[in-house]
């Protein structure tokens, strides 16, 4: 035994001598420290759940997106509403009505907004299709002048019957008006049928269209960003909650989906608390289990599980002074905490256990096994500190806060555990040392082990050539939950992954617009002279040839609602006229219109009426609205829309959205760099999401070879050997390619929440192969090893962190479900490595030197 490992046996004896000699005091003294850690943290921990700040802020990507957020206060961390109507006329009813309720609370929803309804847009509305379509439409509306005249004078079910009227006894039938009119009455036949395949309401924008018209589906959204609570773990749950009111008094019939990124984070941390709240249950028990029998009295298992709540107490009280805040992945030190301490405790107790049950014992069992867990802590707090130097914010807090509570972990195992303990402990009795789980002594079974481990750790290293890091968020959460199933039906055909840029004025934001709409991965570059519609003396000139036509439409002044006898006799009217039309399939559609109509009373025609022309005026007014349109320039547009494009300090917005749709991670690095290339002052999901994916990969490499290095320099100074350096470092290294592997093998990617499980795996790994290889050290040979406590510790260590988290791999949440996966793989493989491989090499080793 090397002179600082006898330095470290006796600080850890006297330590736990002074723990066990007056172990009143000592429990009151760690009470004491918990209570006020408790205190502390609830009053001043706080809570970050902002995703950016998750990386550096001195990031370039960072910097870009920071740029655009303070030039439009309204950009990020957004909610959508998406509205999914039978017509575009509801969709848009349903869209002003919830904009409408969302505006009127400025004080849960800033910056509301429905692109598609801005009075601007629909004033413009014809002047932005192209001018042959535009043509186009007009001659059609033209064409069925004296019709829509009287509709729009009387648009109910009387003017509705007249104007059929007219065009069943008018309209040529060899004509292509008689067969949009024939479809048009056979549509009104199947309404008054009740058919079920039948549109509940008519849209009059569809029926009159031409090919190429936009605004012709059924689908709105309402743009808001709620005031969130960032210190709250759901920070946008109460806009959520007052959104979902506004929405239950709605109008019927529709379909809302909140989506956005500050629904998705919120769904997700609910999908988070379900999986975690199913897991801890399931971990609950099983640790408690595994506890009694790995150290076989309840006395051990209490005193392990007031350690593990005081640990973490003071862990968070550690995390309140050293860092102040807990963000999405520091929260998961807990999962590191509970991890190792429980392996300090479970060596600790059976040490103690193996020693006898005096309270010497603890003292006894401190200088055996005190060694060890200084080593383990130590190793996995450098593993976990490798990552502050890296721009992976997140983790470097989780890194700084979890080995902090390493040692906090030791000195509690090394003072308050021995403590507890020798409160109950009897004097001058012993008990033999506990058998471990004897992996093959034989020499016959050792070269067989080490020949099958060599082989799955050159499988693991040849698979983990094909690792890859998942960086698409939105793959981690639940795929059932509404935001994430509405983001991806908005992503087949929006603008969700499109990415936004920044120009410093007009003329940089032309050339940056030409630059872009060059690339073959752009389709369309959206900026504010893209709201000036085009040839506007020719599209003018056509509508104002259009309106003398339809100035009886557009000027008609609409008369007052029908009562009950007027639709009747509108009917009967209908019926008269039927008859002396000639024969044709527009005359039979009518007679199938006029049979349904006579079977109805008065309320069932009030109803038919609603459905047949209640979405008819909104349609004349935004075609007399749409008339309106005159000639316009870039300084005509008005504030509500500029301020979307045009920051107060005159910088530029751009849209870049791809030409080809973004389903994979692929297609999304592919666009984020090929606009990359042009400009590197740029944000959105594509450019955020894919920086990220590599700001977490470099920041794992840095941080592996910076604790590869470290590790291997501390067991050196400490054990002082090279075979004792390579015992400890090769089974962790074949555990870490043999999970990689195993993960490429049943096609699970590294992703932003599974990364945990590496320092994890780490921190166990060097621990218990640290134990193994100092307590052969001790015994003098592999079998003394295999005969003590030690092999039974780190079995049932590694059993209760798989019990801990192993649940998770049930979440709905997929990236919990990814971590609980990948931890079992982690664990199998380092309970491989070192309980057979280890063994079996220690043995061929001896009977090498045996030989000689």
């Amino acid at each position: 035994m090397s002179m600082k490992t006898n330095f470290a046996a006796h600080m850890a004896e006297g330590t736990t001598r002074a723990a066990t000699r007056y172990p009143a005091v000592t429990i009151v003294l760690v009470l004491v420290v918990t209570v006020l850690s408790g205190f502390w943290s609830a009053r001043h921990l706080g809570i970050n759940t902002d995703n950016l700040d998750m990386i550096s802020a001195e990031a370039p990507f960072r910097q870009a997106n920071t740029a655009f957020r303070d030039a439009f206060p309204w950009y990020g961390d957004q909610i959508a509403v998406v509205i999914d109507a039978p017509t575009p006329e509801q969709a848009e009813q349903s869209a002003r009505f919830v904009a409408a309720a969302m505006t009127a609370r400025p004080e849960i929803f800033e910056h509301v907004s429905a692109p598609a309804l801005d009075p601007y847009l629909r004033r413009n509305g014809l002047m932005f299709m192209e001018t042959e379509r535009l043509q186009d439409l007009l001659d059609r509306l033209a064409s069925a002048q004296g019709l829509l005249a009287t509709l729009a004078e009387r648009p109910d079910l009387t003017g509705l019957l007249d104007m059929l009227g007219l065009a069943v006894t008018q309209a040529d039938p060899e004509g292509a008006e008689a067969a949009q009119l024939t479809e048009l009455v056979d549509t009104l036949a199947r309404m008054a049928s009740n058919d079920p395949d039948a549109p509940a309401m008519l849209s009059w924008r569809r029926k009159l269209t031409v090919e190429g018209q936009r605004g012709l589906t059924g689908r709105q959204i309402v743009i808001a960003k709620p005031v969130q609570n960032y210190a709250s773990l759901s920070p946008a749950k109460a806009a959520i909650a007052e959104l979902r009111a506004i929405i239950d008094t709605a109008p019927k019939g529709i379909s809302y989906r909140i989506t956005g990124n500050a629904a998705l984070n919120t769904e997700e941390l609910e999908s988070v608390k379900l999986g975690g709240s199913t897991a801890g249950v399931i971990s609950g028990v099983g640790i408690l289990l595994l506890l009694i029998i790995g150290l076989r009295g309840i006395r051990p298992v209490l005193a392990t599980l007031a350690v593990l709540v005081s640990g973490l107490i003071i862990s968070l009280g550690f995390a309140t002074v050293a860092v102040g805040q807990l963000n999405l992945l520091s929260v998961a030190f807990a999962v590191l905490f509970i991890g190792l301490a429980v392996d300090f405790s479970i060596h600790f107790s059976l040490r103690a256990r193996e020693a006898g049950q005096g309270r010497d014992a603890s003292v006894t069992a401190a200088g055996s096994v005190g060694p060890s867990l200084a080593l383990s802590a130590l190793a996995a707090a450098i593993g976990f500190l490798a990552f502050l130097p890296t721009v992976y914010r997140g983790l470097a807090e989780l890194g700084l806060i979890a080995a902090g509570s390493m040692i906090i972990a030791l000195a509690l195992n090394l003072t308050l555990l021995p403590a507890l303990l020798s409160l109950a402990a009897r004097s001058g009795t012993t008990v033999p040392a506990p058998a471990g789980p004897v992996p093959p002594r034989s020499r016959r079974m050792a070269v067989p082990v080490l020949v099958m481990s060599g082989l799955i750790g050159l499988a693991g290293l040849v698979l983990t050539l094909d690792v890859r890091f998942d960086f698409d968020p939105l793959n981690l959460k639940d795929p059932k939950a509404e935001s994430v199933a509405a983001f991806r039906d908005l992503a087949v055909g929006g603008d969700v992954y499109a990415i936004d840029a920044l120009a410093g004025s007009a003329a940089e934001a032309d050339g940056l617009a030409r630059r872009l709409s060059d690339l073959p991965e752009v389709d369309r570059v959206l900026y504010l002279p893209r709201f000036v519609p085009k040839d506007q003396p020719e599209k003018i000139a056509a509508l104002e040839n259009a309106t003398l036509f339809l100035f009886p439409v557009l000027s008609a002044a609409p008369a007052e609602a029908p009562g009950p006898q007027a639709r009747e006799t509108a009917v009967a009217s209908f019926g008269t006229t039927l008859q002396s039309a000639p024969d044709s399939p527009l005359h039979d559609a009518g007679a199938r219109l006029y049979r349904a109509l006579t079977a109805m009373n008065a309320d069932a025609l009030r109803t038919f009426e609603q459905r047949a022309t209640g979405l008819l005026p909104p349609w004349l007014e935004d075609l007399r609205l749409a008339f309106e349109a005159t000639a316009t320039t870039a300084a005509d547009i008005p504030e509500s829309l500029r301020s979307f494009w045009v920051s107060d300090d005159g910088r530029h917005r751009l849209q870049v959205s791809p030409a080809f749709p973004i389903r994979s991670n692929a297609d999304m690095q592919r666009f984020a760099d090929a606009v990359r290339t042009v400009t590197l002052n740029a944000t959105g999901v594509p450019i955020t999401v894919t920086a990220a994916g590599e700001a977490v990969v470099d920041s794992f490499r840095q941080a592996t070879i910076i604790a590869a290095v470290l590790i291997l320099m501390l067991i050196t100074l400490m054990l002082r050997s090279l075979s004792a350096v390579l015992l400890t470092a090769l089974p962790v290294f074949l555990a870490a390619v043999t999970t990689l592997g195993s993960a490429v093998l049943f096609g699970i990617s590294l992703n932003f929440a599974n990364v945990i499980v590496l320092p994890l795996l780490l921190g166990l790994g060097v621990a218990s192969a640290i134990h193994l290889v100092m307590r052969r050290r001790a015994s003098g040979s592999g079998d003394g090893l295999m005969r003590s406590s030690t092999p039974r510790a780190v079995l049932f260590s590694s059993l209760t962190t798989l019990a801990s988290f192993g649940g998770l791999a049930l979440s709905p949440h997929l990236g919990m479900a990814s971590m609980g996966q990948l931890l079992t793989i982690a664990i199998l493989s380092i309970l491989f490595f070192t309980l057979l491989f280890l063994p079996a090499l220690i043995a061929c080793i001896e009977s090498a030197r045996a030989r000689k």
